[in-house]
């Protein structure tokens, strides 16, 4: 059950994820101050994206996806979703963006995380086991 909770909390994690990060590097991009800065700015962020950052950020993403159906690892999964969640979050509040509406699916994954993690912490995992 903790598995299909973490899977949960990992896909409601990513819409506020993709959002943030296409804000980021648009607020990146636009800081620039001129259109040539703009494009410039632009064309060095899809480079970094092709030269392997994608790939990059993928592979991390599916480490944690797959982190958190592995019982050692949960708990560490469990707490890198709720602190993407909760930066993300973060992001989106800051710049204002959309309404609360689509902050719900990210609260909820900070909720089910968060929760996790602290089941899934070593310590209380041992103590849990000894009872």
């Amino acid at each position: 059950m903790r598995p299909l909770l973490h899977f949960l909390s990992f896909a409601l994690m990513l819409p506020s994820l993709i959002f943030a990060s296409g804000f980021l590097l648009l607020g990146h991009a636009i800081g620039g101050g001129s259109l040539f800065a703009f494009f410039s700015r632009l064309l060095s962020d899809a480079l970094w994206l092709a030269s392997g950052g994608l790939l990059l950020v993928l592979a991390l993403l599916c480490a944690i996806l797959i982190g958190g159906f592995v019982t050692r690892t949960r708990f560490l999964a469990a707490a890198c979703v709720a602190a993407l969640s909760v930066g993300s979050a973060a992001v989106l509040v800051a710049l204002g963006a959309g309404g609360w509406l689509l902050l719900v699916p990210g609260l909820v994954s900070v909720c089910a995380s968060g929760w996790l993690a602290i089941k899934e912490w070593p310590r209380v995992a041992a103590l849990d086991a000894g009872r």
